[in-house]
């Protein structure tokens, strides 16, 4: 691996992986320090209790979700998260409001475990139901979504894409910091030449 695709793959890494999830319904902190195995598998239980006495209640499969998310368990992640957008999309059938939460959380799950189709498949259905002009910057999905969406692309070199949700992400209000260095390196990329193509049979 060259030393340019390393960096741009420790950047892409870097850019997935701790994202800060202050963007969502409540702050989550991040990966959780591996503390003793009882106390652990106590929490585990616990919230796993609270999906059993209250299987209808979307919070508790999203607080469930958080928690394998935050210890990188992403399979049991998806399946909570899957639950949490079945109860959310019932609720729509019932009363007509879209919820973009299930879908940017199953997304960011993909998009952390390098599930990328996955990643994208979910957070093109939060986009989907973006509105126009300034009411997109009011739900943080829409502007998080395209910033996971730009780690995306640029992890799969798709340097256009990338780019362009990433300027969507700072135009919805996202801090300039975050997607400065990303801009910068995916600019360096397309500034760069093709490499030669071989003629046929060389």
């Amino acid at each position: 691996m060259s030393r340019r695709a390393g960096a741009a793959r420790g950047l892409a890494l870097a850019l997935l992986l701790p994202l800060g999830c202050e963007t969502t319904e409540r702050v989550v902190p991040g990966p959780r320090a591996r503390g003793p195995e009882p106390q652990r598998q106590s929490r585990e239980a616990r919230l796993k209790e609270q999906t059993e006495e209250r299987p209808d209640d979307p919070r508790v499969w999203l607080d469930l979700g958080e928690y394998y998310e935050a210890s990188r368990e992403y399979s049991p992640a998806v399946a909570a998260y899957e639950r949490f957008d079945a109860l959310l999309e019932e609720e729509t059938k019932r009363t007509g409001v879209r919820y973009t939460a299930g879908g940017y959380h199953l997304g960011r799950a993909y998009a952390r475990a390098r599930h990328f189709q996955g990643a994208v498949h979910h957070l093109n259905r939060v986009l989907a139901l973006k509105p126009e002009g300034e009411e997109a910057a009011l739900n943080p999905h829409f502007r998080e979504a395209h910033y996971l969406l730009g780690g995306v692309f640029y992890e799969s070199r798709q340097w256009k894409p990338a780019r362009e949700h990433f300027l969507a992400f700072r135009a919805l209000g996202g801090e300039p910091e975050r997607v400065e260095p990303w801009l910068e390196r995916i600019d360096e990329a397309l500034a760069e030449p093709a490499p030669p193509t071989r003629p046929a049979g060389g």
